[in-house]
């Protein structure tokens, strides 16, 4: 069972049994859909945190840690998830493999939860490098000089090898990053 749009895991299988560990993976981004129903398939419990964001007044749902998750099993089950479909590695240190304790995922779940209500506003701060995407200077690069209170953003732009400012909408921009 998924948790739409914030969480792929089960939730109603967060064990704490001894004898499991939460291993983090690194696993194709474009094979997420699979990686998930393959990961349920073997009945392991699993998350990949989601947050919901506010960027440019619109609501995202982005990956907290893109292409990483993590797998709670025992460790004789290690080899299945190394080889199920979809997951690059296991991340580790030679013959040892990097675990998380149940504490962080537990918080994890619960801070992608709460953005379900209060999502994350992306906005840019002063002296951010910012890409303008209408308008006559589309496609070029401004630096943010100060955000009005009226919700626009004042930039910095050099043209002809003169610098001039002026304010903008926040739609107009997106983040340079």
């Amino acid at each position: 069972m998924l948790i739409e749009n914030t969480i792929s895991m089960k939730p109603n299988r967060i064990n704490h049994d001894a004898d499991k560990l939460w291993f983090v993976f690194h696993y194709y981004l474009l094979k997420e859909k699979i990686l998930c129903k393959n990961l349920s398939n073997q009945f392991f419990d699993y998350l990949i945190p989601k947050v919901n964001v506010i960027e440019n007044d619109r609501n995202k749902v982005i990956n907290l840690f893109p292409g990483y998750g993590f797998a709670n099993l025992p460790l004789s089950k290690l080899s299945s998830l190394k080889y199920t479909k979809g997951i690059k590695s296991i991340l580790g240190q030679g013959n040892d493999f990097s675990s998380v304790p149940t504490e962080y995922i537990a918080f994890l779940t619960q801070e992608c939860e709460k953005s379900k209500s209060s999502p994350i506003i992306v906005k840019p701060n002063v002296g951010d490098v910012v890409k303008i995407n209408k308008g006559p200077f589309k496609d070029n690069l401004a630096k943010v000089i100060h955000l009005d209170k009226n919700k626009r953003i004042g930039v910095m732009m050099r043209l002809l090898s003169r610098e001039f400012t002026f304010d903008i909408e926040p739609e107009y921009l997106t983040q340079n990053y």
